[in-house]
């Protein structure tokens, strides 16, 4: 004799699996059924019989004395096609035995599924207040050929709970409490990490204008270090050829007319004023842009060290050729 519960869950579990049937009563494509003898897998010709089974209709699928599969399939103990899908529902058989049995089902390969369902001792003197239902738990397992197996708690209570009244309202009201803590948290969490971000990004940025800002001042120091060094080559150039015209001129003077001693002892003191003199502009020169130097960048150091040295040699090119013109112009004063 089987309780009412374990009938009521077998019904359902029917219903459910006719549902695809669309109401075909009479010769239908899938036949529900209940406890329909097979044999045990394994050939040993034990019968034992399912809860409830799933199985086609010979109208798809034949009987295996029809069928032209070799080896013939399995069948059922009339003769029809083996069931694919077995259901097992246990109340008072152990949860070891159901697991036993069900593993025995998929050793057949044409059974596609196994369904069980444990259906717990229910707590007595506790029903539910509104249906009257006594409080019990009940867990399902679904085997699958080649697939991992599947489990589900359900019932009108949570499993291993102490006082089903009391128990699951308090205990959702800590797990509230906790999902709402967490959340905060998590909020908070993700504030610090936005704000970071934007910090970042500012900061980023700023460091991007920065470096914009270098390659532009570079350009320039280059454009002027570059306009610098072709007017340095340009001076250079200009300056080497008006002393070669001068000593040239010097030279055609001394070969046609000799100097006399006072005129050479002048030039000579002439010359020697005149080293004098330049010296003392290239150490006053040299001291200025040594003091220039401390107080520039880094960055700006070498293009104005090379516009100073180019700013000298300007400046004392025009100090030069006067100094040159006024040694000619004494010595014509001294010829006259």
């Amino acid at each position: 004799m089987t309780s009412t519960a374990h009938e009521d869950i077998i019904i359902r579990l029917q219903e459910f699996f006719k549902v695809p049937n669309n109401g075909v009563v009479d010769d239908p494509p899938i036949i529900v059924t209940g406890q329909v003898l097979h044999y045990v897998p394994g050939g040993t010709r034990v019968e034992t019989a399912p809860d409830a089974c799933v199985l086609p209709s010979v109208a798809f699928v034949p009987k295996p004395a029809a069928s032209t599969v070799i080896p013939r399939p399995p069948g059922d103990k009339c003769g029809n096609p083996h069931a694919r899908i077995m259901c097992e529902v246990a109340v008072g058989q152990s949860v070891g035995e159901l697991g036993r049995k069900c593993l025995s089902w998929m050793r057949e390969p044409y059974v596609r599924a196994v369904i069980n369902i444990k259906i717990l001792e229910p707590i007595l003197n506790m029903r539910e207040p509104t249906t009257g239902y006594y409080y019990r738990t009940m867990t399902a397992k679904l085997y699958r050929q080649g697939m991992l197996v599947q489990r589900w708690d359900f019932g009108n209570i949570k499993k291993y709970s102490g006082d089903p009244i009391t128990d699951p309202p308090a205990k959702n009201a800590k797990l509230e409490a906790e999902k709402a803590e967490i959340e905060a948290r998590n909020a908070e969490l993700l504030k610090q990490v936005m704000e970071k971000d934007a910090k970042r990004d500012a900061e980023n940025a700023k460091l991007r204008a920065t470096i914009e800002e270098l390659k532009s001042e570079n350009a320039e120091l280059r454009d002027r270090v570059m306009k610098v060094e072709q007017n340095q080559v340009q001076n250079d150039s200009k300056g080497n050829i008006t002393p070669n015209n001068n000593s040239s001129n010097f030279n055609l003077d001394a070969v046609h007319h000799e100097k006399p001693l006072e005129e050479k002892e002048m030039d000579n003191f002439l010359l020697e004023a005149h080293k004098k003199i330049v010296s003392s502009e290239i150490k006053q020169c040299n001291k200025e842009r040594q003091a220039d130097r401390k107080k520039l960048s880094k960055a700006k150091q070498a293009s104005l060290n090379q516009d100073q040295e180019s700013d000298t040699r300007l400046r004392m090119a025009p100090k030069l050729l006067f100094q040159i013109c006024s040694i000619a112009d004494l010595r014509i004063e001294l010829r006259i």
